[in-house]
């Protein structure tokens, strides 16, 4: 229990501080204009820049491990729609290479009531859903046009094999078990 209360005071030191920080949450309106999502954050910038990173640096969903795939004009990711409103598809060999898939919106410039790129975390194999515009025009409250949009993925599906010498040592370790049990029950 007094480790539990020790951790527990420490991570809220640190997020206290500043030191542990996570992009934050999108409220839920905006969270909603993007089927089949896990969550919705704001990035720190207006643009989800490629040179570095930049939803990397903003750790994007706590993960700063994030690849470009694509803009989903082009490798076999498609947008039905136009600007405002539509449907998203992915390729769903995406799944069969990363645990983790996030489609990125970026707002046209002036008068937008969200200043900054959202994220959309896909939940883990969906490969098509409809879309609205986050944005909205400050002025008139008019949905504003998307920008663009751009997809990233990260986390290897790639199943570790267990070296030769692992599985030796694991099949030791069984067999002097049995052998102990056996010989404390004899």
């Amino acid at each position: 229990m007094r480790k539990f209360l020790r951790i527990t005071a420490i991570a809220a030191i640190l997020s206290w501080t500043g030191l542990a920080q996570a992009a934050p949450v999108c409220d839920a309106v905006t969270a909603a204009m993007v089927e089949h999502t896990a969550g919705c954050q704001l990035g720190s910038t207006n643009n989800d820049f490629l040179n570095p990173l930049q939803v990397n640096i903003d750790e994007m969903f706590g993960f700063d491990d994030w690849e470009f795939v694509s803009k989903p004009f082009g490798d076999g990711n498609s947008w039905d729609g136009n600007a405002q409103a539509g449907t998203w598809n992915i390729l769903a060999s995406l799944w069969d290479t990363y645990t983790d898939v996030m489609l990125v919106f970026k707002g046209g410039n002036g008068n937008i009531n969200i200043d900054t790129y959202i994220g959309y975390l896909l939940v883990f194999g969906e490969t098509e859903g409809e879309y609205e515009t986050p944005f909205a025009n400050t002025n008139n409250g008019n949905g504003k046009d998307i920008s663009h949009v751009s997809i990233y993925a990260r986390g290897d599906r790639v199943m570790a094999v267990p070296e030769p010498g692992t599985l030796t040592l694991l099949g030791l370790g069984l067999a002097g078990l049995g052998f102990a049990r056996r010989r404390k029950s004899a």
